[in-house]
């Protein structure tokens, strides 16, 4: 059914259509929702900062109100106190004129406060400045007793208080808690006092605050009231409504639950406390509580999804709600969603007899061109020039993609047929170019020795890695005489076939000049002397400006004494015995190649039986991982340390794991060269000190 061109494209048309008109159903039908949702949560949530402003505003005028009527209540009392105050004052008057005694006055105006009442049962009282003696007080108990460590319930001293309050400013309030007269629970007052200090009276009385809570609370079921009413008149959605609680969990107003009713209800779902809830999401006012609960319509059935909007006003303790139910919410996406539904299915329908139709035009000039390049393929380009005629006159009466296809397909034709023939030639070419190279690594390889004859005063290993084909590192150990052995490793700067071309050059300079200096000096061969003769031969016509660094040494096998001399090259590693390692790095001299008339410095060094030379090249050391570090010297003289000492090889293959572990997976990116040398001399032999180094 899908090996055609004509019921793919088709295939795809169909599924792009599909696919792009459930996808817009879905994101339409999800964007409706999401904005249907974002209008009447907006709407919400305008309603409840509307009733938060009218509460706000109520609230203030009832704290306006209750301000006005406490200062009202206390320029009241103030007021009375200033009439006894001017009784005192009178009576004070009539004892200066001689018509009473001062005694008489004092008592007759004692006398006078005792009787006299006002607002709720309320009363005057005298207390002595000086001894806080109650000297006038309706209240029998009270009367004639000492008030200095007389406390309200909350462990105030009030008389002392209000000694201190007209001591410092002669009048002024004092709140505390006391018991009405003919009451048995005490009630916060606000008392006012005043100094006559001819007499040295404290003189005062005082008001109730709960009177004046008691119209506050008047005022504030008026405010409930009001609301209730606003409350009823808003609906949100089709049955979503506003209600009112306060911190004790009573519901003040609510549609269909009496007010005043403290509620422990628990959301069926969760088992939360559905008020304790609603009081944690009114800390984050503009995200919903959602919730599920039962529906007028089925009061029985806890499972309707619902979400309410928290606000809370502190001054009151109280807290405003909007609930709605989320299917009220997503009705109208809904019906939304239908009509697009309906008006995507016909779009759907035309566009797809429209993509066969011109499904059907595109693949007749494509089938043809499958014929030509079938017909091509199954006669092995034989009859090619044809085939790109007969495209050409497609091509000509196709003025479409398919004809510039065509077109294209009868060029690539004609290329194809010069690109075999090139291909030929160069794939031969390619061929002798990778077998050349084999045989340059073989033959390369096949210069490096292998083994020497077995011999009981040395155990050596050496071998090296190149990072291509071939390459520029070299490593060498032949017997000078029968008691000399000559080690030499070197590193050619560069790589491929000029490295080793210069490579081959400069061992075979090392191991010529090394034989000729033996045979023709009777002194020796010094090593430094072989590298300034090498480096003269090797200066002469480089033009290329190559150069290659070496570590030479002459090892003489009775004694152990070895000359060696650097070029430039990675000082090697001394593995002594007693386990330690360190580096030969004393001598610093110009790579091989690079300088005229270079000098080579000598230094001499004595192995003892065990001893080891590890002679390497950058290639170990600069190994490279995936992190971009690399080796080091460090590792490599920690792994030399290590090491066990018991042979060459099995020294030499430690530290080729412990690159590759290393490096890892990353590629190679320097030929690698390593050489280990490990001095045993004959076991009839006792062992000589070690007598140092030397400098030639």
């Amino acid at each position: 059914m899908f090996t055609s061109f004509k019921s793919k494209l088709l295939t795809l048309i169909v599924g792009i259509l599909l696919t792009a008109s459930v996808a817009f159903m879905i994101m339409t039908s999800r964007a409706v929702e999401r904005e249907t949702l974002k209008a009447a949560e907006k709407t919400t949530q305008d309603e409840l900062n509307l009733v938060m402003l009218a509460i706000a505003n109520e609230y203030q005028s009832l704290s306006y109100h209750r301000e006005y009527a406490l200062s009202r209540y206390k320029e009241q009392v103030k007021n009375l106190v200033a009439v006894v105050m001017y009784r005192l004052e009178a009576r004070r008057e009539l004892a200066l004129r001689g018509l009473i005694t001062e005694k008489e006055a004092k008592q007759t105006a004692l006398d006078s406060l005792k009787p006299i009442r006002y607002g709720h049962n309320d009363y005057f009282f005298a207390v002595d400045y000086q001894t806080l003696r109650s000297i006038s007080h309706p209240d029998p108990a009270i009367m004639g007793t000492d008030m200095t460590n007389f406390q309200d319930i909350k462990g105030k001293y009030v008389v002392r208080e209000q000694q201190r309050v007209v001591r410092e400013h002669g009048e002024g309030y004092v709140s505390h808690w006391h018991i009405r007269l003919g009451e048995a629970q005490p009630r916060e007052k606000l008392t006012y006092v005043r100094l006559f200090k001819p007499w040295g009276w404290i003189v005062g009385t005082g008001i109730y605050i709960d009177d004046i809570e008691s119209e506050t609370q008047r005022k504030l079921q008026h405010i409930l009231e009001q609301l209730r009413q606003d409350f009823a008149r808003i609906t949100i959605g089709e049955s979503g409504y506003l209600f009112l609680f306060d911190g004790s969990g009573r519901l003040l107003i609510h549609p269909s639950v009496a007010a005043g009713y403290a509620t422990r209800s628990s959301e069926p779902v969760t088992g939360s406390g559905q008020l304790q809830a609603m009081m944690n999401a009114a800390k984050t006012p503009d995200v919903p509580y959602r919730y599920t609960w039962n529906h007028p319509r089925d009061p029985h059935n806890y499972r309707y999804a619902k979400q309410a909007y928290v606000r809370y006003f502190q001054p009151l303790d109280w807290y405003v709600g909007a609930s709605v139910y989320l299917d009220e919410l997503r009705a109208p996406a809904r019906a939304i969603v239908k009509q697009q539904a309906f008006l995507t299915t016909i779009v759907f329908l035309l566009a797809l007899a429209l993509s066969w139709l011109l499904v059907s035009r595109m693949a007749k000039p494509l089938n043809r061109l499958a014929a030509y390049t079938q017909q091509l393929a199954e006669r092995d380009f034989s009859n090619s020039e044809a085939v790109a005629s007969a495209l050409d006159l497609l091509a000509a009466s196709c003025r479409d993609e398919v004809g510039r296809l065509a077109r294209i397909f009868a060029s690539m034709i004609r290329a194809l047929q010069d690109y075999i023939g090139k291909l030929t030639e160069t794939t031969a070419a390619r061929e002798r170019i990778e077998s050349e190279l084999r045989v340059a690594h073989d033959i390369q390889m096949g210069m490096l020795p292998k083994v020497l004859a077995e011999r009981p005063e040395f155990d050596i290993y050496a071998t090296v890695q190149p990072a291509r084909e071939v390459g520029g590192d070299f490593y060498d150990f032949f017997f000078v005489d029968e008691n000399h052995i000559c080690l030499a490793v070197g590193d050619v700067s560069g790589k491929g076939v000029p490295a080793s071309l210069f490579m081959a050059v400069s061992k075979t300079l090392v191991r010529l000049t090394t034989t000729l200096i033996r045979a023709f000096t009777a002194e020796g061969t010094p090593p430094d002397e072989v590298l300034r003769r090498v480096n003269a031969e090797l200066v002469r016509e480089n033009d290329q400006c190559m150069f290659v660094t070496i570590f030479l040494s002459i090892l003489q096998l009775d004694t152990g004494e070895a000359q060696y001399a650097n070029a430039g090259h990675n000082p090697p590693f001394l593995m002594s015995t007693d386990g330690t390692v360190r580096a030969l790095d004393e001598l610093r001299a110009p790579p091989v190649g690079v300088k005229a008339n270079a000098s080579y410095g000598k230094r001499v060094l004595r192995l003892l039986p065990g001893d080891m030379l590890f002679l390497y090249t950058d290639g170990i050391t600069e190994a490279e991982n995936s992190a971009g570090m690399f080796f080091s010297e460090d590792r490599l003289r920690q792994c030399l340390a290590s090491d066990d000492r018991r042979s060459s090889r099995l020294c030499a293959q430690r530290v080729l794991d412990e690159v590759a572990t290393f490096r890892d997976r990353c590629p190679q990116n320097d030929d690698m060269t390593l050489l280990v040398f490990q001095y045993r001399r004959n076991a009839s032999r006792r062992p000589e000190p070690r007598t140092g180094e030397t400098v030639a």
